[in-house]
């Protein structure tokens, strides 16, 4: 396999020509605690796969799928005509290695399934690791800024004489007047004077007021922190109610465009959800695993 950081998907092109392959998968080693999450594939000496096993409870092997995949184009409209389902884990890659010729590209770059809300923070924290692999001035990643209803750049970030900021990722348009530690900030977002963000992860123009305080939160574009408010720290240790498996490891998760209203204190494990007004809150207090829903 490549010693590469990203994924380069040319090389697993040239790859997949090479062997004369019918599909190839991007594949790489895991902790065989963690197999029951992935398709794990068993190969030959040549990589040819030869056995899969999706997502099992005692797996042969260590080698996991990454979900990229190289098909030639005629076998997988073939595939997706002949075979009835078309989920690729459970039908279309065991009926491939059963008929035709699959192949396993060996990657051990820097890769994260965010699957899970909290692989999903956890990504976003790796920006933030030195140690992590994940370095984006080093892969010279871009990212595409026209978005809804505005084209082109954004103006540069503002950082007042009152802000702190530390080991943090600051994107354009942001207004920092308070302070910023451990966190992700979209485009757009504003962080008030005496208010505190860390861990968090602020997508698109989200609005923290003035002493609000947020700890190990995910906020979707436009979502507003009233002044005082107080979110995600609660006691990490207890689930959600009504979603355990997806919320338990602490985070508390804000959808689009939804208020937090003044003074307002919401626990840990809690989900906040889209378009939520000040009406759908009973109190000033979110106990830990609770969920707002919109009224």
């Amino acid at each position: 396999g490549d010693h590469i950081y990203h994924m380069e998907y040319s090389r697993m092109g040239e790859f997949h020509k090479s062997r004369g392959a019918d599909l190839t998968i991007a594949m790489m080693r895991v902790p065989l605690d963690q197999a029951h999450h992935f398709g794990m594939g068993i190969t030959s000496e040549n990589d040819q796969i030869i056995e899969w096993e999706e997502k099992p409870k005692r797996a042969r092997s260590t080698l996991a799928s990454m979900g990229v995949y190289v098909f030639n184009t005629d076998f997988l409209y073939d595939c997706l005509s002949k075979i009835l389902e078309h989920d690729f884990g459970k039908n279309i890659i065991p009926h491939a290695i059963a008929h035709h010729r699959v192949y396993a590209y060996h990657f051990n770059g820097y890769w994260r399934d965010v699957g899970t809300l909290h692989a999903y923070w956890d990504a976003n924290m790796d920006i933030l690791r030195p140690e992590s692999g994940l370095d984006l001035s080093v892969w010279q990643t871009y990212t595409n800024l026209e978005e809804e209803g505005r084209s082109g750049d954004r103006p540069p970030t503002r950082i007042s004489r009152s802000a702190k900021v530390e080991n943090s990722f600051i994107s354009q348009g942001c207004v920092i007047d308070g302070s910023v530690t451990n966190s992700i900030l979209s485009p757009g977002v504003v962080v008030e004077k005496g208010a505190r963000v860390e861990h968090s992860v602020l997508l698109h123009d989200c609005v923290v007021k003035e002493n609000a305080q947020l700890s190990y939160v995910i906020a979707d574009k436009l979502s507003h922190f009233g002044r005082g408010s107080n979110v995600g720290n609660g006691d990490r240790a207890k689930p959600n109610r009504k979603n355990p498996d997806h919320l338990k490891e602490g985070l508390t998760v804000i959808g689009k465009s939804a208020l937090v209203p003044n003074d307002c204190i919401v626990g840990s494990n809690c989900i906040i959800h889209p378009k939520v007004t000040e009406t759908s809150y009973a109190g000033k207090d979110v106990s830990d695993g609770q969920t707002i829903e919109l009224k």
